[in-house]
């Protein structure tokens, strides 16, 4: 920045000047013509000791870095010096120009990357990983040469021409003159791209990207032809321009950096690495494509000048120009592992296509899993069936196929990253991480006419038929990943409920619910499996493409699904999808809520939430069944699991009156009326708050054991309790004896225990269903009678509009629930017996409480004003 200070004086007044310089960097002035060499004790010589002080309005003024030294030196001169170029000012000899680099391994063109930087400022500092992949991405088309000082901060990588610590100031210079372009985080390197001039031939300006993050105001770093990748006004601490902090992760030199002015919002890469989220949040896929936009714009252009790889146009793999002059190499690839490896293989030997074209892949795999390969490979061998010549082979893989425990961020953390970091020595792309398995006519019509036949119909206008593919048991680590019997069994039976037929996919016959009748299983004799035994990979494809739905654990039939474009549900206990199952836009995750602690890391658990469509549960029966009905049904509101498990309880009940039989069935239900705990007293504590019922008289009608009178009493309301239940009643006189005189055995219709007016506030929840229609009318004149003059009534209630919403039908209903009708016959009810309905006066404040119950549960209520009649 100083260099474009002394060309603008020297433009301003030409002549009037001579100027020198005292820098740490004083090779940077070599060739300058306006340096002069100056005596600084000589009489004559003003010596002004520069600052740019401009830096600290830097944030709220629009001012480049240029202007920092221009406008001190104008404030120390007097002088009015404008800012004539936008960069600043360094000059090359034609010797420079024209002297060859003494690198022979460079081969233009050639990008250079700066992959770290100062100890001082560690808040400048992105992720090695991040530029390892940018440079992978380029393989075969871009160059990249790796530069930096030695004793700075450059993890070296791979793949590059490694030139850290390999070059002074003016060689590092003409490295630039002959560069592409330049990848670096703020530094030297990009005032620099844009000072030093480019080679003729070569665009005006240089190509520079720049991982700049939130630490510096853009304004005062960018320049107008570089790819500035600010993260300014996306984060809380750089919402008004650049935090200036020194350090993210910690160097341990003493200095005060260490203690003070560190990052506010730490990432921790690795277990010794921390840096800025500002930085991290900018993923390497962004910087590729700032660099790719230099060349689909037409400023650049590629050159296949160094080895070759495989790029990506439009998204579609792209054929190696370089690979006719690369020598083909015959590859042999063995496979020995089940169905789900060999599913997730087919990624491997995508990436294989796109990387190596110059590989003639074979590959021998066992039967029945052979048929994943079509289309990917040259030739499949069936192992223990073909012998394979292997003497012709060039490279030769028997491959393990072990489990990953890395936490990567950038792709999934599975079998596949494992295998091609570590044995093919390829970068993950994440576009690659899919499965794939071609589809035959023949395998096509066997899954139709099977389905076709079991279904009892033909397949609908999307080819798919109205059955549900279920896999639950594996053939490993069975206590990790399998279901039980009885959740498949109700799963069946909803899969039934609502039109379709379940296939349980078990080639062993260990379900016992299968029956041939309801539930189908094309077992290993099927004719289906073509004698293959234990099913074929691509048959099986076939069959999950042309079902409606597929469900199954961490297991081959699941990695099938994959494949396909069949929605479906992958069930997950101990195992956790982003170590076991890659990328699938159609498929759904269900992971237990504590799903994290069996991912390895933050970083591959951060990918997970951000690449996976996945739903956390709590309890795993109510969970999956909602997502199965909610899929076939396409009605997810209907069919929540505490819309579930509200059917499940209802269908239990037999009991058509109020006696010792109603109360234990409900209790072996799951519904206890003697239970008392957080939720009673939770429930009077918002209805006494809210509606300001502190020492007010509230009657509860049909309290049962009456747990909610002791929550409203417990928060503040004079409350007793009224049941029909004579059986309830004394087990609550029992339960709490200090409510004994509290709690009454009382008809609705007939309250003779209370005079007129004794109460200020009448309560009700989920009792109204159960009065008979035609003695509505007087319950509600008998309520009138016994409430105060514009005394309350509140009442939560089952409605026909709740039952619709809930998906409930009168079959599966409690028995007692013997008055279901529509809010607006509640409302006219009310009207006719004295009562005002008034719920709109209230629901605000009912429903937007803090502790609301109305935002948990879905409760169709009113609340009604006693008017004098």
């Amino acid at each position: 920045m100083l260099t474009a200070a002394v060309r603008d004086l020297h433009a301003a007044y030409p002549g009037q000047y001579s100027t020198d310089v005292r820098t740490s960097a004083d090779d940077l002035w070599l060739n300058n013509p306006h340096i002069t060499p100056l005596n600084e004790h000589d009489a004559d010589v003003s010596v002004i000791d520069m600052h740019y002080p401009l830096i600290h309005q830097s944030n709220q003024r629009p001012y480049h870095f240029l202007h920092g030294y221009v406008q001190y030196l104008e404030q120390q001169l007097g002088l009015s010096i404008p800012v004539t170029q936008f960069k600043g000012d360094i000059h090359l000899s034609a010797e420079e120009k024209q002297s060859e680099l003494p690198w022979k391994e460079i081969k233009s063109p050639y990008w250079i990357v700066m992959a770290g930087g100062k100890f001082d400022f560690t808040a400048k500092w992105w992720n090695p990983e991040f530029y390892q992949q940018v440079v992978d991405h380029f393989a075969g088309r871009l160059q990249f040469v790796q530069c930096g000082q030695a004793d700075h901060w450059h993890p070296p990588l791979k793949n590059v021409v490694n030139l850290i610590g390999k070059t002074d100031i003016r060689q590092f210079l003409i490295l630039i003159y002959h560069a592409d372009g330049i990848l670096c985080p703020v530094t030297f390197a990009m005032h620099a791209a844009a000072a030093v001039e480019t080679r003729p031939g070569k665009p005006r300006n240089r190509a520079c990207v720049v991982v700049a993050g939130g630490r510096e105001p853009s304004q005062w770093e960018a320049y107008p032809h570089h790819r500035f990748l600010s993260t300014n006004g996306a984060l809380t601490c750089c919402t008004n321009g650049g935090c200036w902090k020194s350090r993210c992760q910690k160097v341990g030199d003493g200095d005060d950096k260490d203690r003070r002015n560190l990052c506010e919002q730490p990432v921790a890469v690795n277990e010794t690495l921390s840096i800025p989220r500002c930085m991290h949040l900018i993923q390497p896929r962004e910087v590729i494509h700032n660099i790719e936009l230099y060349y689909e714009g037409g400023a650049l252009s590629y050159q296949q000048t160094v080895p070759p790889s495989h790029t990506r146009r439009n998204g579609k793999p792209a054929i190696n120009t370089n690979a006719s002059q690369r020598k083909l190499q015959e590859v042999l690839i063995e496979f020995r592992h089940g169905l789900g490896d060999a599913v997730q293989f087919t990624s491997v030997l995508k990436h294989l296509q796109q990387f190596y074209p110059h590989w003639n892949v074979d590959v021998s795999a066992l039967v029945g899993k052979h048929t994943c390969y079509q289309g990917l490979c040259r030739q499949i061998f069936r192992l223990r069936d073909e012998e394979v010549g292997a003497s012709h082979y060039d490279k030769r893989f028997a491959l393990d196929w072990d489990e990953c425990r890395h936490d990567h961020e950038s792709w999934p953390s599975t079998k596949v990253a494992r295998c091609l970091l570590e044995i093919f020595r390829l970068t993950p792309r994440p576009e690659l991480c899919t499965y794939t398995i071609e589809l035959g006519e023949q395998s096509q019509a066997a899954a139709a006419n099977y389905l076709s036949e079991i279904t009892c119909t033909t397949a609908n206008a999307e080819g798919r038929f109205p059955a549900v593919l279920i896999h639950y048991e594996g053939n490993t680590s069975g206590s990790k990943k399998n279901l039980s019997h009885a959740l498949i069994q109700q799963v069946c039976e909803d899969i039934i409920d609502v039109g379709y037929v379940p296939v349980i996919l078990d080639w062993d016959q260990r379900s016992p619910l299968i029956d041939g009748q309801r539930i189908f299983n094309p077992d290993a004799r099927h004719p289906l499996w073509q004698g293959k035994g234990t099913g074929d990979a691509e048959t099986l494809a076939a069959l999950i493409e042309a079902s409606s739905l597929m469900i199954g654990v961490d297991s081959g039939p699941l990695h099938v699904a994959g494949a396909t474009t069949t929605p479906t549900i992958g069930v997950w206990t101990h195992h956790h999808p982003v170590h076991f199952f890659d990328l699938a836009d159609h498929v759904r995750h269900l992971v237990p809520r504590n799903h994290a602690q069996n991912a390895a890391g933050p970083r591959c658990l951060d990918y997970f939430e951000q690449n996976y469509h996945h739903r956390a549960y709590d309890q795993l029966d109510l969970e999956l069944r909602s997502m199965v009905l909610s899929q076939l049904s396409d009605s997810e509101d209907i069919h929540t699991p505490v819309n579930l498990a509200n059917r499940d309880f209802l269908k239990q009940l037999t009991s058509t009156a109020y006696n010792k039989t109603y109360y234990d069935e409900h209790k072996q239900a799951g519904l206890d009326y003697l239970g008392f705990g957080d939720w009673q007293f939770n429930y009077g504590r918002w209805l006494v708050d809210t509606l300001d019922w502190t020492d007010k008289k509230v009657l509860d009608v049909g309290c049962a054991c009456g747990s909610i009178v002791r929550g409203l009493g417990t928060a503040g309301a004079v409350v007793q309790g009224v049941d029909v239940n004579e059986f309830m009643i004394q087990q609550g006189r029992q339960q709490w004896p200090d409510m004994t005189p509290l709690l009454h055995i009382c008809d609705a219709v007939n309250l003779h225990l209370f005079g007129d007016q004794s109460w200020d506030t009448i309560h009700s929840a989920q009792v109204a269903e159960h009065w008979k229609p035609e003695l509505v009318p007087f319950i509600l004149k008998e309520l009138h009678r016994v409430t105060t003059n514009n005394g309350l009534f509140l009442c939560f209630l089952d409605t026909e509009e709740l039952m619709t919403r809930q998906g409930r039908n009168a079959v599966d209903e409690d028995p007692t629930h013997i008055c279901i009708r529509p809010l607006e016959w509640w409302h006219m009810q009310l009207k006719a017996a004295g009562w005002e309905v008034c719920t709109g006066e209230y629901a605000v404040q009912l429903e937007q409480a803090e502790n609301s119950y109305l935002q948990e549960y879905d409760w169709d209520w009113f609340l009604a004003r006693k008017v004098t009649l």
